[in-house]
């Protein structure tokens, strides 16, 4: 799925801010299957996560954020 979701990135395809977050929601939803799958299978827990625990910030998009290496959200003026 990641590889898809860049593919469309790189292909032009995902360019406003609500393409993107329809892109990264797909990821985090892939994901948690994947973490309550991996639950499951290795330690055999039943109980499923709703959601993870840890996330990008809210409105988090790329180019957005002052740096390279930064993941504080954009400050308003």
């Amino acid at each position: 799925m990641f590889w898809q979701q860049t593919e469309r990135i790189e292909r032009g395809q995902v360019i406003e801010e609500a393409d993107w977050f329809a892109v990264t929601a797909v990821m985090e939803e892939v994901r948690l299957d994947f973490v309550n799958s991996a639950k499951r299978h290795v330690i055999g827990s039943t109980r499923r996560l709703a959601q993870l625990p840890v996330r990008r910030p809210a409105g988090y998009m790329p180019g957005t954020v002052q740096g390279p290496a930064s993941l504080d959200p954009p400050v308003d003026p």
